[in-house]
């Protein structure tokens, strides 16, 4: 009878779909810029494409890199999704399977962010009237590089048309080769508020 009971028992821990048998998969990122050189701090959040509660977060370290262990049958049946986050840094998003028992190494390479992009797609922005959007997006061109005429020029646009002047005139305040007559308009919009 002991015998029967052992055999049962480890038959019991050999059947699929027990988390305890599957072997853990192993991935190891690391994380650099286009010359090659290890990211530090970078963030990286880990999310399952089905399983919507699944939530990891990882920091790399000193040599740009972070180990995610994954163990659970469900998690094994579809791709993860990672998002990679550094100051300075465009996001990116990268998708990976996993098969339990494979040890997977990747390189991933994150792009500075660009005011020249951001201004092109603010401008791609207006064209398709998401007027909102394209404000956003030479504000963040704007905040990278301050000193960049484009952006700077096109949000005084969107000011001016939507009637903001004191925003308008704040950008064009000391700003090279920006109009006079936008700090005119800003100061008679005050004098018509005054009682």
């Amino acid at each position: 009878m002991p015998v029967l009971i052992a055999l049962v028992f480890f038959a019991a821990l050999s059947l699929p779909g027990r988390a305890g048998t599957l072997p853990p998969a192993r991935f190891l990122v690391k994380v650099v810029d286009v010359l090659g050189e290890p990211l530090a701090e970078v963030k990286v959040r880990i999310t399952h494409q089905k399983q919507s509660d699944y939530l990891q977060t990882k920091v790399t370290g000193k040599r740009g890199k972070f180990l995610f262990l994954v163990q659970g049958p469900a998690l094994f049946e579809d791709c993860f999704l990672l998002s990679f986050e550094a100051v300075g840094y465009q996001e990116r998003e990268v998708f990976q399977r996993l098969v339990p028992g494979q040890s997977v190494r990747k390189t991933v390479t994150l792009f500075q962010e660009d005011a020249v992009v951001y201004h092109e797609q603010g401008l791609a922005a207006v064209l398709s009237g998401n007027i909102s959007a394209a404000e956003g997006l030479f504000l963040k061109a704007l905040s990278l590089r301050p000193s960049l005429a484009g952006p700077r020029n096109a949000l005084v646009e969107i000011y001016l048309t939507q009637e903001r002047y004191d925003e308008a005139a704040k950008l064009t305040h000391g700003a090279p080769g920006t109009p006079e007559e936008v700090d005119e308009l800003a100061e008679f919009s005050n004098e018509e508020e005054m009682p």
